[in-house]
């Protein structure tokens, strides 16, 4: 490129760059074919470093394809029209405070940093897709935004990042995208302000972090993470744990190809996290959340979430973690989702409990209730299934009480099962089961049958005295009204009475009635201890 004539700020430029200086331009206008023609190290031109701050950027820095050893700073600067640095080759960029009409960088290789921070202002689209960045990438407390109509804030797909990236107190308008992106060290939104509202407002699906990823409050003070739209992080893989403590997400994504879908807040299908995920601490959402399917090694933490919309705000459906902790700030409005789902330890507290939840499919080695839950509580929370009467819940706090040694409780359990089950059987089967239910509590209460035994033998004795009863036997005994009464009622002992006596007129058809009694309560007792044995 042949040396352009240059200006006096722009030769106090060239000069200051040779030395590796930096130089103010005082807000002095700087043509980009020249700063073009500095960074190509032409015979003209071999400087150190380009260090330019306040200055007014003419024309386009056009840099694509090259490959420029200088770093290269241009700080507070105000650009005409959009940089394009897409497949440059950088030792650094630095762009902090510096307003332009977007940024284009598509597949650009920086061995070191890059800074789009401090104040820095792209009013279109950054684009840094299939970028490569040695170390961290920094866009905190810039502001991005998208003028158009679906088009994004920031578009880094696949961009690979050897350091973290650091976004805390960012604004954008539109979408943030990182599909597929590549960050070995942590990132941080802390304090930022997302807006795509009813849209997705960061995109992180596959996205695979080597460190953390935090939506949390600004480090020192109060403000909440705001993101007005759709967190989704589909599929990603973060080594470290997510954090969203006190973050407020308002105006919901909602699908509308799925308009019968809750609108969503946070969508996480398939998410594979190392570490706790962290919902907690007074997080707000004004859409459901969505963690479908996923890995959680640590805990998956809702302890004090205050609010979640839709019929259906929490959704876990199918995911695994250490430790689950429920313990919400007040109770969920709609259903609380935990089909399927796998945990060691649930950590939850009575008053917060949902109105609805789904238990289908939901298993626990531990229950950890703070305050503690009684037997009964924990009944009354498997009532709240939404698909009403369902065996697995049942057999799986049945499983943690006999584990635990707390028979009596697992005997509760098992009593209120086949109590719950009935409600799904036939009438002939309804009555089967309140006669067992009534005589031996379905093998749980075979106290019961000797309570029946002896109420009815104190009725038949005061029925059967005073009576003359027809002798059968050649030699009969005493007649005993007790022994009489328990005779009829007790099948399968002979104690001579009913052998040797029966009764006449209407203590006839009483005698009858006792002795159907007596076979009802027998057959009772055997069908109740049989289901007890098979099942222990």
């Amino acid at each position: 490129m042949a040396k352009p004539e240059l200006s006096n700020v722009e030769s106090e430029l060239h000069i200051a760059a040779i030395s590796g200086l930096a130089f103010d331009c005082a807000g002095q206008t700087v043509r980009a074919e020249v700063l073009r023609w500095m960074v190509t190290n032409s015979i003209d031109s071999t400087i150190t470093a380009l260090l330019l701050r306040n200055a007014t950027i003419t024309g386009t820095l056009d840099l694509q394809e090259l490959a420029i050893a200088a770093p290269l700073a241009l700080v507070e600067c105000r650009f005409e029209s959009a940089p394009r640095l897409d497949n440059a080759s950088l030792t650094s960029l630095r762009l902090s405070g510096s307003t332009m009409p977007g940024l284009h960088a598509m597949g650009i290789e920086v061995k070191g940093s890059v800074w789009l921070d401090e104040g820095f202002h792209s009013t279109q689209e950054v684009t840094l897709e299939r970028a490569r960045i040695g170390n961290e990438l920094s866009l905190r407390k810039a502001t991005l935004e998208s003028i158009e109509p679906n088009r994004w804030a920031l578009n880094a797909n696949r961009i690979k990042i050897g350091g973290a990236l650091f976004a805390g107190l960012m604004e954008a308008d539109g979408q943030i995208r990182l599909i597929s992106a590549r960050i070995d060290g942590l990132v941080t939104l802390r304090g930022a302000r997302l807006r795509n509202p009813g849209k997705i407002c960061f995109q992180g699906e596959r996205m695979v972090l080597g460190d953390s990823l935090f939506f949390q409050r600004a480090m020192g003070t109060k403000e909440p993470l705001e993101a007005s739209g759709a967190i989704v992080l589909t599929n990603a893989q973060i080594a470290g744990g997510i954090a969203f403590e006190g973050a407020l997400l308002t105006e919901p994504q909602t699908l509308s190809e799925k308009p019968l879908e809750d609108p969503t807040s946070i969508r996480a299908t398939r998410l594979r996290v190392g570490r706790n995920l962290n919902l907690s601490d007074g997080l707000r959402c004004a859409g459901g959340i969505r963690v479908k399917s996923s890995e959680i090694g640590g805990t998956l933490n809702l302890h004090g979430i205050e609010s979640c919309g839709g019929e259906v705000p929490i959704n876990l459906s199918g995911t695994t973690a250490d430790t689950l902790d429920l313990r919400f700030a007040k109770p969920l409005s709609g259903t609380l989702d935990l089909t399927n789902v796998t945990v060691v330890r649930l950590v939850d507290a009575a008053e917060t409990w949902p109105v609805r939840i789904s238990t289908d499919g939901f298993t626990y080695e531990s229950l950890q209730p703070q305050p503690e839950v009684s037997a009964e509580q924990r009944l009354e929370w498997l009532q709240r299934n939404k698909s009403g009467y369902s065996p697995q819940p049942y057999e799986q706090l049945l499983s943690f009480y006999r584990l635990s040694g707390r028979e009596q409780d697992a005997a509760r359990v098992a009593l209120a099962k086949q109590r719950a089950r009935r409600s799904t059987l036939t009438w002939r089967g309804k009555a089967w089961g309140l006669l067992l239910d009534a005589t031996v509590g379905y093998g749980y209460r075979t106290w019961l049958a000797g309570v029946w035994l002896l109420a009815l033998t104190v009725v038949g004795t005061f029925v059967f005295r005073n009576s003359s009863p027809i002798p059968i036997a050649d030699h009969p005994p005493a007649f005993r009204p007790f022994a009489y009464a328990f005779d009829l009622l007790v099948p399968l002992i002979d104690l001579g009475q009913e052998s040797s006596f029966r009764m006449s007129g209407p203590r006839e058809v009483v005698s009858w009635i006792f002795v159907l009694l007596g076979w009802l309560l027998t057959t009772s007792v055997a069908a109740g201890l049989s289901r007890l044995v098979n099942r222990h």
